[in-house]
């Protein structure tokens, strides 16, 4: 791996020294704040260098698999999620990452979330609660019936679906504008049809609802140049997106 040395130091990220993510939504509130001295070719170095130690700790630490006496549902980097009842979910820190159980997260995460519902319709966004119990960092949220990574076929001929689509992707622009910010979303196109990553497809009205309000890996808030790029791709993929689905629209009215 590339090396970049500062103070005529290699930098390499240990579990004691990496830079830690707080979910943050603050404007260049950046990750790599300590090291934006560095030229872009060197952060970019470095932030592959993050990477590399995040998926490597991601691998080697086992996530929370108990809590309670509450089934088990599964894991990502941040949380660990049980089922409390038919209609509930519960996060918790999957301990992967410290950082994620320290207050100051969860005011992030809050803001993160209060953010979002201020930008899309009550509807698209699942019902949440955060609270810290027993030391832990909790949310609590409505459990969404529905296909996660959904694909959207080329072939629909789905209004409903179309309609808020249309509203989702307009909404995404939004929040790009205002907040130089967007939720751990992801537009791909695929074969078959555009592949949403990261927002459950509803199965009872097919709206694509959000259920994730921050990003361990954040692209936007790690260093300005990867920010700028990321949003300019991001916007780019949304724009293709929302203007097949207004197409789509205009051929069933």
């Amino acid at each position: 791996m590339d090396e970049i040395k500062t103070a005529n130091k290699s930098i390499e990220f240990l579990n004691s020294n990496y830079p830690k993510s707080f979910g943050s939504i603050k404007k260049n509130d950046f990750r790599l704040r300590d090291f934006l001295d560095l030229n872009d070719k060197d952060l970019a170095i470095l932030w592959k260098k993050l990477r590399h130690f995040c998926i490597s700790r991601a691998k080697k630490v086992k996530p929370r698999t108990k809590y309670k006496d509450l089934e088990y549902i599964g894991s990502g980097w941040e949380w660990s999620v049980f089922k409390k009842d038919e209609k509930t979910v519960i996060k918790v820190p999957a301990e992967i990452f410290p950082e994620i159980n320290e207050p100051i997260y969860l005011e992030n995460l809050k803001k993160a979330y209060k953010t979002i519902r201020k930008k899309f319709p009550t509807e698209f966004v699942a019902n949440s609660k955060f609270y810290r119990k027993e030391g832990l960092n909790i949310e609590e949220q409505e459990f969404i019936k529905g296909e996660a990574d959904a694909i959207v076929s080329f072939e629909t001929k789905d209004v409903k679906l179309l309609l808020n689509l249309k509203v989702f992707l307009e909404c995404c622009l939004k929040i790009i504008e205002e907040n130089e910010w967007l939720p751990d979303f992801r537009f791909l196109k695929s074969k078959s049809g555009f592949l949403l990553r990261n927002v459950i497809l509803e199965d009872e009205t097919n709206r694509p609802v959000i259920i994730d309000f921050t990003l361990y890996f954040d692209p936007n808030h790690l260093y300005p140049k990867m920010k700028k790029t990321y949003l300019y791709r991001q916007k780019r993929r949304i724009l293709k997106l929302l203007n097949w689905t207004e197409q789509q629209l205009k051929f069933r009215e």
